[in-house]
């Protein structure tokens, strides 16, 4: 036999008895691993939990974020001498704006009657093509050149709970603005939603 084959010889066997080495070592680990695993589960089943009669815990609060019961208004506005003077809406008939530039105004108030306060976002969902402007709380004014469905009138307004029998209250003075055409705007279309 060569001396190139005995060396080969020599490399393939030296590589067979370190590999047969590490698999022992291998397997020697995971027996020890598994034994000590089961003498510490062992060693604990003999104790058992001490046991306390009468004694106990018990939690049954509600935790309440946010109020979601507040009630809405509505009143229509009228200028007279310069200042804006509201009117309850009745709740049947929906109110015309005449085209030209005509302006009608109104109050929307929201009522927290709950112990929690909350946010709120008032919408309308079907707005003709118009402008629509928020005077109070905020002051924002944006044109709709075509129909719109379910826009926010105003977002995240904070509503104050209900204290020492005062509900908390948010009023919301908006309007709209014609152009060319007049606009009818229901008021029954107009509906919260909570942040």
């Amino acid at each position: 036999m060569s001396r190139q084959k005995k060396k080969t010889n020599a490399k393939t066997d030296k590589k067979r008895l370190l590999s047969k080495r590490n698999g022992i070592i291998l397997i020697v680990l995971l027996a020890v691993m598994i034994l000590v695993i089961n003498i510490i589960t062992l060693s604990y089943s003999w104790f058992s939990p001490e046991v306390k009669r009468g004694i106990g815990m018990h939690y049954g609060a509600e935790l309440t974020v946010r109020s979601q019961n507040c009630s809405i208004t509505h009143s229509v506005g009228s200028v007279t001498k310069g200042a804006i003077s509201y009117t309850a809406w009745n709740g049947s008939s929906t109110v015309t704006v005449e085209a030209g530039n005509k302006i009608q105004y109104f109050k929307t108030t929201v009522t927290n009657s709950d112990p929690n306060p909350t946010n709120i976002s008032l919408y309308i969902s079907s707005l003709p093509a118009c402008s629509l402007g928020v005077a109070t709380p905020s002051n924002t004014y944006r044109t709709f050149a075509e129909a719109q469905t379910h826009i926010y009138i105003l977002r995240n307004a904070y509503i104050e709970p209900l204290k020492d029998g005062t509900p908390g209250m948010r009023e919301i003075e908006w309007f709209v603005k014609t152009s060319d055409t007049a606009v009818t705007i229901d008021l029954s279309n107009v509906y919260l939603m909570y942040n």
